[in-house]
């Protein structure tokens, strides 16, 4: 008798507080209530509602209307954008854009989509994920094993989509550089602005001005890119020269994400190597 009370007591809990829960896979998952949007301005948290910057960002589409959306070379994709009440995306065919609005926390609705008319092979996945958004009206986002996930569901209670958050939009903001390979440079005040939705890498070097292309692959967790970077060429000295050069080979190095917590991050190379250590700052 007493074992059922605890069971009882305990699903109690896990219902009124929503916190944590082991599923059978003996995997963490933690429910979110709060934001985790990477890329907030001041005017930005002011201005748009908390509930929707918990959705805001890219979010790859893994299941729709009990389907799996995996079997492409680019991965279908949503992007919320909550300032406007926007979203756009990709079904894996075509390009959607809609709109989206939140009340309560958690209901949530689409309306307005639109999509490009090109025919292609994964047009059964594409009326997979439309139809799965006409059907929406709720969500809930947890953390499963460092990564977040958004479940949307029907007027049932079923699942009708569910989506892996793009865990580089943890990167969009602007940044000053710690280290280049372990090397502290913090008194340099070397400062990077990541824009994960424009795929786009600006910097202030202390002496020099760089601009560069961020490269992203959907198909594989806390990976990035940059390319593309040039560089101003204004005269500094030979010292400092040598430390932007450092920093333009290790930019170039990158290719993983590991992330310490809100305000740190530590890139990598292919081999998980840091090559380049990160504290969020906040630019007027």
């Amino acid at each position: 008798m007493k074992h059922i009370n605890y069971i009882i007591i305990c699903t109690l809990l896990s219902f009124l507080f929503s916190c944590k829960i082991i599923s059978k896979d003996n995997s963490k998952i933690e429910y979110v209530t709060e934001p985790i949007a990477e890329a907030q301005t001041r005017s930005e948290k002011a201005s748009v509602p908390n509930q929707k910057q918990r959705i805001k960002g890219e979010w790859i589409i893994v299941n729709a209307s009990g389907k799996s959306i995996n079997a492409m070379d680019e991965r279908a994709y949503i992007n919320f954008s909550p300032k406007d009440g926007k979203i756009y995306g990709f079904t894996g065919c075509n390009y959607i854009n809609g709109n989206f609005n939140i009340e309560n926390n958690d209901d949530i609705k689409f309306s307005n989509i639109i999509t490009t008319t090109k025919y292609c092979d994964a047009i059964s996945d594409e009326n997979n994920i439309l139809d799965a958004l006409e059907q929406v009206i709720k969500f809930s986002i947890y953390k499963k094993d460092n990564l977040y996930y958004m479940d949307m569901k029907d007027m049932t209670g079923r699942t009708v989509m569910h989506t892996k958050r793009h865990n580089a939009d943890v990167l969009s903001g602007s940044w000053a550089v710690k280290s280049i390979h372990k090397k502290n440079v913090s008194d340099k005040q070397m400062k990077l602005i990541i824009d994960i939705p424009e795929l786009k890498l600006h910097g202030n070097l202390g002496c020099n001005i760089i601009n560069g292309t961020i490269g992203l692959d959907r198909n594989k967790d806390w990976f990035i890119q940059f390319y593309s970077i040039t560089s101003t060429n204004n005269h500094c000295n030979g010292f400092d020269l040598n430390i932007e050069r450092d920093l333009l080979i290790a930019l170039e190095e990158v290719e993983y994400i590991d992330r310490k917590n809100y305000n740190e991050v530590v890139l990598c190379d292919k081999d998980k190597t840091e090559v380049l250590s990160l504290k969020r700052i906040e630019l007027e």
